[in-house]
């Protein structure tokens, strides 16, 4: 269910009312309060206001849209304009729509049983050009004869039947495959022409596309959004922080419920979808010549293009990837308590940040850490010997023994080729941390976007 936060002042002893213009809304959910907001279903108060919601599941977004209001003078105006221009006959719709061209500024598109006819209505409003409402449908009955047709001042090329369904039967497959490749199973889906126009052997239409859909999954858990979360927490239990770890968990429990339904239950979609293309000397649709676009109503161009391979919708294994990345992203940002990239290297042992005297950092793509620091966190008994230059490190029946400069060491006495040899800096002996966790038996994972070593008790 969707929800606004809204501020208060009154509240009833048991139940809340939610009361818009003064009417009284009862809606399917009641109001609630959490966390000292009272929670109420958005799409009740925003069709009360006179808006429109749709829910967009592609890119899990919810869509609200408002309209300019009319004064009731301007909303009795039209109204009693849109009854006298309604024509009872095709004869007499051409004659009003000359007349509206001509007289009243209207911009008019013509199609097989309907004139469409939008009043420019900016002056009236004071709106600029481009934003002027919708003015309605005046209807023919009857299809309009070709020679009334062609007595309006601007003739509008009309498409073909045959092309008309051409384009729809592309489109509809295209659809299909399309929502086939993000996981989703059609219940059901319509197409409506809404316009349509020609220069030469070049078209283009405008499709209103309606359709339902459910996950094509048996289980949640089997969902690319959901998957990828199990495994993430499969594979950092222990490295991150019990605290993330739960948070995490939780996360997923909450999804797994909420992608049930929409296994469950149809999820309706709306969008509008322009194809254009070129047509034979028989006025076939040619399929290689075919380009679709979706009108994006959030972002600049507004016309979005829709590739043939499909590739503006991850694969699934796409889908489990990215979320994989994002969930460990999310972990190491509560850990670190910073979302840019740090400066330095930070280390975490079974999800706790250790704080070594001198920074651990980067050589050659390696981390050299200082050994008398990690031995202390790790609880590894270590010895120096001056002269030798030597140092030997003792965890329960493991034994390490490596000489400064020198990149050979000895994992119980067999023989083991550092990455880097050990060296002093700052006063320190510093060798490759990956080496010393691995071999006093610790798991160690390395997630480059934030610097970071997890460690975990094995």
């Amino acid at each position: 269910m969707l929800v606004a936060a809204l501020a208060t002042t009154a509240f009833a002893a048991d139940l809340i009312k939610l009361v818009i213009n003064g009417r009284e809304i009862k809606p399917d959910v009641p109001p609630q309060l959490l966390n000292n907001r009272t929670m109420v279903p958005i799409k009740w108060v925003a069709e009360a206001l006179g808006a429109e919601v749709k829910w967009k599941a592609e890119n899990r977004s919810v869509v609200i849209y408002t309209y300019i209001p009319m004064s009731d003078t301007l909303s009795r105006q039209i109204t009693l304009l849109q009854k006298a221009l309604a024509p009872t006959t095709p004869g007499e719709a051409v004659e009003k729509m000359i007349v509206l061209k001509t007289e009243w500024k209207v911009r008019v598109m013509i199609k097989p049983k309907v004139i469409i006819i939008t009043i420019i209505l900016s002056g009236l409003l004071g709106l600029s050009a481009g934003t002027s409402p919708s003015f309605g449908q005046l209807t023919g009955g009857d299809e309009l004869p070709k020679q009334q047709l062609t007595t309006a001042k601007e003739k509008q090329v009309i498409l073909s039947a045959g092309t008309i369904s051409q384009a729809e039967e592309y489109l509809r497959d295209y659809i299909e495959r399309e929502e086939t490749r993000a996981g989703h199973k059609l219940e059901e889906l319509k197409l409506t022409l809404i316009s349509q126009k020609s220069r030469g052997a070049k078209i283009e239409a405008i499709f209103n596309v309606e359709g339902k859909f459910l996950l094509n999954y048996k289980r949640p858990e089997d969902v690319p959004f959901i998957k990828g979360r199990i495994a993430f927490l499969k594979e950092y239990e222990g490295f991150i922080s019990p605290e993330a770890f739960v948070e995490a968990k939780e996360f997923i429990e909450s999804l797994k419920k909420e992608f049930q339904d929409y296994i469950d239950h149809p999820v309706e979609s709306y969008r509008q979808v322009k194809i254009e293309g070129e047509l034979d000397k028989n006025s076939n649709l040619l399929l290689e010549t075919t380009k679709l676009y979706n009108f994006n109503e959030d972002a600049s161009p507004s016309l979005f293009p829709l590739p043939r391979d499909f590739s503006h919708i991850p694969t699934p294994a796409q889908v489990e990837k990215n979320v994989f990345e994002v969930m460990i992203k999310d972990a190491l940002n509560k850990m670190i308590g910073s979302t840019n990239r740090p400066s330095s290297v930070t280390v975490f042992l079974n999800g706790q940040k250790l704080n070594p005297q001198v920074s651990p950092y980067i050589e050659n793509g390696r981390v050299l850490i200082s050994l008398q620091d990690i031995c202390h966190d790790l609880k590894v008994h270590f010895t120096k010997d001056s002269t030798a230059q030597e140092v030997t490190m003792t965890k329960d029946k493991n034994i390490l023994k490596l000489t400064l400069g020198k990149q050979k060491a000895f994992v119980n006495h067999q023989p083991v080729n550092l990455d880097a040899p050990a060296k002093l800096f700052q006063g320190k002996i510093f060798a490759p941390l990956r080496f010393v966790a691995e071999a006093t038996g610790f798991s160690i994972k390395w997630v480059n976007s934030k610097k970071a070593v997890l460690l975990k008790t094995r």
